[in-house]
C-alpha cells in the first residue's frame, strides 16, 4: 500500500483540524478528490478525534502537586565562581600599576620638556620680559 510523503500528511491532518488558509485547503481537497490513501487518513483522523472527545478526563488527586515536588531530587547547591580567576587578578593588578606608572612617567617627561633651562615654562610671561644673553653696553 502506497503511503502518502510527510508533507501530504501533515496538508491533511491540518485540513482535518480547519487550520488551512483558502489556497491550502483547494490544494488539499484536490488531493482528496485523487488519492484513496488521502481519503483513508482522513476519515482515520477524524474517528480518532471522535474517540478522544470521548475520553473521560480522569479525577486528579488534590496533592498531585505536593508529591510531584517531593519526588524530584534537591537541586545541586551552585555556588558562584569569581569574575576573575584568583591567578589572573595578580596580572590585573600589574596591569593597572604599570598603566598608572606609564601616565606618571608622561606627565613627568611633558613637564620637563615644556620648561626652559631656568626652570621656568616657555611662553610665560617673566621669560617672555627677561632679556636673553648678555645686556648691551650703551
Amino acid at each position: 500500500m502506497p503511503m502518502l510523503p510527510d508533507a501530504l500528511r501533515l496538508l491533511i491532518s491540518a485540513y482535518s483540524s480547519g487550520d488551512l488558509a483558502p489556497r491550502r485547503r483547494a490544494a488539499a481537497e484536490r488531493l482528496l478528490r485523487h488519492s484513496r490513501e488521502a481519503r483513508r487518513l482522513l476519515r482515520e483522523l477524524k474517528r480518532n478525534r471522535r474517540l478522544l472527545k470521548r475520553l473521560t478526563t480522569p479525577a486528579l488527586p488534590t496533592d498531585l502537586a505536593v508529591r510531584i515536588l517531593a519526588a524530584l531530587p534537591e537541586p545541586p547547591i551552585i555556588s558562584p565562581s569569581p569574575v576573575v580567576p584568583p591567578r589572573h587578578r595578580r596580572w590585573a593588578v600589574a596591569a593597572r600599576l604599570a598603566a598608572a606608572a606609564a601616565v606618571l612617567l608622561a606627565v613627568a617627561a611633558s613637564s620637563y620638556v615644556l620648561t626652559n633651562p631656568e626652570g621656568e615654562p616657555r611662553g610665560s610671561a617673566e621669560s617672555a620680559m627677561r632679556p636673553r644673553g648678555p645686556l648691551p653696553d650703551t
